[in-house]
């Protein structure tokens, strides 16, 4: 299945190959996207992505213009055709930009996954070499053992170097296309040591070492931040809510003034609302090094 549309890959470039030219010309103004591509894990290229995502809009534009064109008609609802076009074209504009934002939140997720996953694999590596094995026994059982995308890293890092590839030229190569910053850096630490002919056992224990010492730094300034915030989301979800519910109720005693269930329904709903959006981004503030615990 295609990440960035919820039909067939193969299927998807039949459909989009009138839309090839379009999308080399919109590539040319995002030249970034092959890289972004590249670190979704995705085969795509630039070219092809963007040929899609106008192909898969416009599926979207004809066939939501039919659903509320068709709806309107049924409705007896006049200048139909106009209004169902429009509507189509907020939506497909919405599904556009959907698709085009999609391989930066899939890169967030993978980042967030290898991050969260990084202390707990680089501290298996530093065991298994402590216990007298070499970098590509260690990779191959952290890539066995259940640690997110950073086990698919580590297979794609053991079936290449297992294939006869240069040890650094495949730590260099992911280095580059892997979307997170710390796997990078270890990553790219490595091949210094391996270069200079330093241990190994030395160089995986200060990459630790400085991954620890970030997710310290990491928790401590999340934990400041969560006093700010908790002290937004008891204002929003306590304090407002209260003081708003008492001075509509107040109002209500107010002669020629009557305010009925609705405007109340609606306030929770805002409040609901709101609440859950503090609490997303709440989360999204979360270190990626302090893992899923």
């Amino acid at each position: 299945m295609n990440p960035f549309a919820p039909l067939p890959i193969k299927l998807m470039k039949a459909i989009s190959k009138p839309f090839l030219g379009i999308g080399e010309v919109t590539q040319k103004f995002f030249p970034h996207y092959n890289l972004l591509l590249e670190q979704t894990g995705s085969d795509l290229n630039a070219d092809e992505f963007f040929s899609m995502t106008f192909a898969f809009t416009f599926l979207n534009f004809v066939l939501f213009g039919l659903i509320f064109g068709t709806l309107l008609y049924a409705l007896k609802i006049p200048m139909y055709v106009e209004y169902g076009l429009g509507l189509a074209l907020i939506v497909s504009g919405m599904v556009f930009i959907k698709t085009i934002f999609g391989p930066k939140v899939i890169i967030q997720k993978r980042i967030r996954s290898i991050d969260s996953h990084l202390i707990f694999g680089l501290k298996m590596i530093i065991v298994e070499i402590n216990a007298g094995l070499g970098l590509f026994d260690a990779v191959v059982i952290v890539a066995m053992h259940d640690v997110g995308e950073m086990g698919n890293i580590f297979k794609d890092i053991a079936k290449r170097m297992a294939s006869g590839e240069n040890e650094q030229e495949v730590l260099k190569d992911v280095a580059t296309k892997n979307p997170s910053h710390f796997l990078r850096k270890v990553l790219w630490q490595i091949v210094s040591g391996l270069k200079a002919g330093s241990s190994l056992r030395e160089v995986m224990g200060e990459s630790l070492s400085s991954l620890e010492r970030q997710q310290r730094t990491d928790i401590i300034a999340y934990g400041s931040s969560l006093r700010v915030l908790t002290l937004v989301f008891m204002m929003v979800g306590v304090i407002i809510p209260s003081m708003a519910i008492a001075f509509l109720s107040v109002l209500n005693f107010l002669p020629g003034i009557n305010i009925g269930t609705t405007v109340f329904w609606m306030l929770l709903a805002g409040i609901v609302t709101v609440q859950f959006m503090l609490i997303g981004f709440i989360k999204s503030k979360r270190p990626n090094l302090m893992g899923s615990v």
